[in-house]
């Protein structure tokens, strides 16, 4: 049985507004996850690490970073570099 209901404007509006934000709501909650779930496994690489995800020799990692074109993070008297910004570096520079 198929019943016919009858809203105002307002309460319309109201109902829309109401599933907006349980929907954005979701939607933010599930983008943290996942932003918190890639930082979590998204390990440091040594340069030499960095240099075999990228078929180059560590002289070229350094070439690399020291130009800006990588990002690194030192630590201590070391330098790592994020696996996921190695990969963005290969799509970005990509032979089409």
């Amino acid at each position: 049985m198929t019943r016919i209901v009858v809203l105002s404007e307002h309460e319309a509006s109201k109902i829309v507004k109401e599933a907006a934000q349980i929907a954005v709501s979701a939607a933010l909650n599930e983008w943290e996850r996942l932003a918190k779930e890639q930082e979590i496994n998204d390990p440091l690489l040594t340069k030499k690490e960095a240099g075999a995800l990228l078929n180059v020799s560590v002289s070229t990692i350094d070439n690399l970073y020291n130009t800006g074109k990588l990002t690194g993070y030192r630590i201590a008297s070391s330098v790592r570099f994020k696996r996921s910004e190695l990969l963005e570096y290969i799509e970005q520079n990509q032979i089409e």
